[in-house]
C-alpha cells in the first residue's frame, strides 16, 4: 500500500490519513486536496491561480480564502511560515512545497491503529478467530475473484483514486441521481435558491452535454426510479402541494401521466424508496413526527393513505437511510452516541399483515433484529452492491470515501472511491461494469458581522477557517463570540475574543451533528445539542462536562437563569418543554392543552425573571418564570401571562432570537428576517439586511453564518 513520507509526516494515499510523528492529524476535505496537490507538485512554485483551479474548480475565490487555507494546513503540519519545513511562501508568485518526498510501501497488516478504527466491528466470534496467514491469503484471493467489481483490493490498491469520472460542472446542489433504463444517461435534481430542477446527462463523458428537463413543477424534490412501464416516479411540489407523480421525458419535457392521491407528510423526507414490482412507495418514520419510532410507511401508488409497519429495531437505534432492491432491504441506523449499524431485512416480512403495528399493544414482547455489522462513527448512507452480497457505505465524517463491505465473509472494507469533498445523499448502481453514481458536496460557511452597530468600535475580525463555521452565539458577560466549526475535521466549539484568534474550547472525540449553541447568563456553562442529545460544557475546567439523551427530537434550547434551561422536544407529534438544571435533572415539564400548543420558552435577556412563551406557533406571551412551575399544562401559565402579539406566519422554532426587547425570526421570504418589539400590539418589520443561516444578536450587534462557497457534482466510478 503506497504512502508518502515527508519530514515527520506520513500520508497514506489509500486511506487519506495523515500522521505527524505517529499521531493522526485531522484535515478537512479542502486541506486534504491542498496537501495532495502539493505532494503532486513538489519543489515547484505554484501560483494562487493554480491553487484556485485545483481546489475550487470553476468558482472564483479571494486571495484571502487561499491564504487562510494554506495557513490552516501549515498549522496542521506544525509548520512555521518564517522557517518552513514544508510550505514556503514565494513573494508575489505563490507557494512551494519544499519537503523531500519519499514513497514507501506499507503492508496491510501494519496499518496504523487509527486507520483500523474506521473498519466495521463484527461479531465477537469473528473477532476472536485467528486464521493462519496461508489460509487468510487464500480466502482473500477467493474474495477478490468473487468480488471483481470492487475497484480496489488490499493486495493491489490503486496509488491514486483516479478511477472515477465527474459527470457535471455546474453551480447548484445535486441530489437524487437515477440511471435511465438504457444505462446511458443519469437523471438528477439540481437545487438553486431552494428550488429543484430536473437535469439529464450522460454516464460517459464526451457523449452529450448535461441538459435541463422542463417540468410542470414549482420544485422537484426526489427521483424514485422507474416503474415497469418505463415511467419516471418523482416527488415534487405542484400548485403549492407536495405529491408523487409519474411521467415520461419527451423532447426535453417531463409529461405527467399519473398523479398519486397519497399526501406527503408534514416534514422533509430525507429518503424515499419505490419498488416497481409492487408499484409502492416507502419512507421511514420517527417518533417525533407522531409515528411509532422506527417504523416504515408504505402504500401502493394508487392508494389514498399509507400503512405503517415496524422495522423491529432495538430502542437504542434510530433508522436513518435505507434502500430496497427487489424484496431485500438494507437499512442504516444510528445510536445517540454517533455509532452506526447496517441491517438486512426482507421487505415482505416488514409489510406482512402480522407485522403491521398494533398501537394498542405496544408492550408486546418482540425479538429485535441485529445489525450485520456496526461502525464506530455516523455513516451517511448505504446501498446494495450489484449482486447484493455486500453493501456500499460512506466512511466517517466528513465522509469522503465510499467503501464496500461483504455481508458473507468477515473481511475488511474495500475502498471504492475517494474524494476531497463530502459524499452526499443517494448511491445509484449502473448495470454496466458494476459501477456506481453518486453526488458530492463542498460547502463553506463563514461567521460575519451584519450592518453597522453603535458599538462597531468593539466589533473585531472573525477568525473564519477554510471549512465550515456556523451557529454563532454571543457571550453574555463579555464581548466574546462562540461558534461551531469543522476546521479540525470534527465539529468543535470555538471562542474568540477581540484582537485574538479563535480557540477551541471543546474536545469532542466523535463526529457529532449539532443544531444549536447557547451560553448560560453568567457564561459558566455552554450548551449544544444534537437531535436527541444535550451536551453541557463547563467553562471551569475543574468541573466535568455533562450529557443527557432524550426521547423525541430536540427543537430548541434556551437558558432561563444561571441554573435552568428549557428544551423544546417533539415526540409522537406533540411538543413539550422540559426544564433542566445544570445537574442534568429534569425539574419540570410543560405540555400543551386542547386550547394551546406550547412551542418554546425563552428568556427576555433583560436581566429580569420574565420569559417569552411561544404558543400555537405564532403567538407570543410575556409571563413570570415562576408561573411556569405552578402548573403542568400551559393553561395555568397562560392565566398569568400577557399576550403581546400574534404573528401572521408560523415561527421557525430553532431560528428565533431575542435582543434589546425585540423578537427576531425568519420570514417566509428567503434571506429576510422580521423583528417585532416585545410590547402589546407591536407590528413586525423587516430587518435592514439579508441574513444567511443562523443569527445571533446582542445590544444591537448582529452576527450570522453565511454560505460563501458551494460546489456539488455528480460522479461515477470506473470499475477496473
Amino acid at each position: 500500500m503506497s504512502s508518502i513520507q515527508f519530514g515527520c509526516c506520513e500520508f497514506n494515499q489509500a486511506t487519506q490519513i495523515l500522521t505527524l510523528e505517529g499521531k493522526v492529524v485531522e484535515l478537512d476535505p479542502r486541506q486534504l486536496t491542498l496537501l495532495e496537490f502539493f505532494i503532486a507538485n513538489p519543489e515547484r512554485i505554484v501560483s494562487r491561480d493554480e491553487l484556485q483551479q485545483a481546489i475550487w474548480k470553476q468558482v472564483i475565490v479571494s486571495d484571502n480564502a487561499i491564504n487562510k487555507l494554506v495557513a490552516n494546513l501549515r498549522k496542521s503540519l506544525d509548520d512555521n511560515p518564517k522557517s518552513p519545513l514544508y510550505i514556503q511562501t514565494v513573494p508575489k508568485q505563490g507557494y512551494r512545497f519544499v519537503a523531500k518526498i519519499k514513497e514507501i510501501t506499507v503492508r496491510v497488516e501494519k496499518d496504523h491503529p487509527e486507520t483500523l478504527k474506521q473498519h466495521a466491528s463484527f461479531s465477537k466470534s469473528a473477532q476472536k478467530s485467528r486464521w493462519p496467514k496461508i489460509v487468510a491469503s487464500l480466502c482473500l484471493c477467493s474474495f477478490v475473484v468473487l468480488m471483481s467489481y470492487v475497484a480496489y483490493s488490499d493486495n493491489q490498491p490503486e496509488p491514486k483514486y483516479g478511477h472515477t469520472q465527474t459527470l457535471t460542472r455546474m453551480t447548484g446542489f445535486k441530489q437524487s441521481p437515477v440511471v435511465t433504463l438504457d444505462q446511458e444517461s443519469v437523471l438528477f435534481i439540481n437545487f438553486t435558491e431552494g428550488e429543484g430542477q430536473l437535469f439529464k446527462g450522460p454516464v460517459d463523458l464526451g457523449k452529450d452535454d448535461v441538459q435541463p428537463i422542463i417540468t410542470p413543477f414549482s420544485s422537484i424534490t426526489y427521483l424514485l426510479g422507474f416503474d415497469k412501464s418505463g415511467q419516471l416516479v418523482v416527488r415534487a411540489n405542484k400548485a403549492g402541494k407536495c405529491g408523487w407523480f409519474k411521467g415520461l421525458i419527451e423532447s426535453g419535457d417531463f409529461v405527467i401521466t399519473e398523479q398519486s392521491q397519497l399526501a406527503c407528510p408534514k416534514r422533509m423526507l430525507r429518503d424515499n424508496e419505490y419498488t416497481a414490482n409492487t408499484d409502492s412507495i416507502y419512507f421511514i418514520n420517527h417518533s417525533s413526527q407522531g409515528y411509532e419510532a422506527n417504523s416504515l410507511s408504505y402504500a401502493h401508488f394508487d392508494d389514498v393513505a399509507f400503512n405503517t409497519a415496524s422495522l423491529n429495531l432495538a430502542k437504542k437505534w434510530t433508522a436513518s437511510r435505507f434502500e430496497i432492491a427487489d424484496n431485500d432491504v438494507v437499512l442504516l441506523a444510528h445510536t445517540a452516541i454517533g455509532h452506526s449499524g447496517v441491517f438486512k431485512l426482507a421487505l415482505s416480512d416488514i409489510t406482512a399483515k402480522e407485522s403491521e403495528l398494533a398501537f394498542e399493544d405496544k408492550n408486546k414482547a418482540r425479538s429485535h433484529i441485529s445489525p450485520e455489522f456496526t461502525l464506530p462513527y455516523r455513516s451517511n448512507n448505504v446501498a446494495w452492491s450489484h449482486d447484493k452480497k455486500g453493501v456500499i457505505y460512506t466512511n466517517a465524517p466528513p465522509a469522503t470515501q465510499l467503501l464496500y463491505q461483504s455481508l458473507e465473509t468477515d473481511v475488511k472494507p474495500k475502498l471504492v472511491a475517494s474524494f476531497s469533498d463530502y459524499i452526499c445523499c443517494n448511491i445509484e448502481r449502473i448495470n454496466v461494469n458494476d459501477d456506481f453514481v453518486f453526488t458530492t458536496e463542498a460547502a463553506d460557511h463563514n461567521i460575519e458581522w451584519l450592518g453597522k452597530s453603535e458599538n462597531s468600535g468593539i466589533d473585531f475580525e472573525i477568525d473564519n477557517s477554510s471549512s465550515y463555521d456556523f451557529i454563532p452565539a454571543f457571550a453574555n458577560t463579555s464581548d466574546d463570540l462562540y461558534f461551531l466549526s469543522k476546521r479540525s475535521g470534527k465539529t468543535q466549539i470555538y471562542k474568540q475574543s477581540a484582537q485574538s484568534k479563535a480557540e477551541q474550547v471543546s474536545d469532542f472525540n466523535a463526529y457529532l451533528r449539532f443544531y444549536g449553541l447557547a451560553l448560560s447568563p453568567d457564561d459558566k456553562w455552554i450548551t449544544s445539542f444534537e437531535s436527541k442529545v444535550i451536551w453541557l460544557l463547563a467553562a471551569d475546567k475543574n468541573l466535568a462536562d455533562r450529557t443527557i439523551s432524550l426521547t423525541g427530537n430536540i427543537l430548541s434550547l434556551d437558558w432561563l437563569s444561571n441554573q435552568l434551561f428549557a428544551v423544546s422536544v417533539r415526540e409522537n407529534g406533540q411538543v413539550r418543554v422540559d426544564i433542566y438544571n445544570t445537574q442534568m435533572q429534569k425539574v419540570h415539564t410543560l405540555v400543551g392543552s386542547e386550547r394551546f400548543e406550547i412551542d418554546r420558552v425563552m428568556s427576555k435577556r433583560n436581566g429580569g425573571r420574565d420569559v417569552i412563551m411561544i404558543v400555537n406557533e405564532r403567538t407570543l406571551y410575556d409571563l413570570p418564570l415562576s408561573s411556569i412551575f405552578d402548573a403542568s399544562t400551559i393553561d395555568g401559565s397562560i392565566d398569568e401571562a400577557s399576550e403581546l402579539v400574534s404573528l401572521n406566519e408560523p415561527i421557525p422554532l430553532l431560528a428565533a432570537v431575542i435582543d434589546e426587547n425585540q423578537f427576531l425570526y425568519p420570514s417566509e421570504q428567503r434571506g429576510k428576517w422580521m423583528g417585532v418589539e416585545l410590547t402589546i400590539g407591536a407590528e413586525p418589520h423587516f430587518l435592514p439586511f439579508d441574513i444567511g443561516r443562523e443569527l445571533t444578536a446582542k445590544d444591537g450587534r448582529f452576527v450570522h453564518s453565511k454560505l460563501v462557497h458551494l460546489s456539488s457534482e455528480v460522479h461515477r466510478t470506473l470499475a477496473q
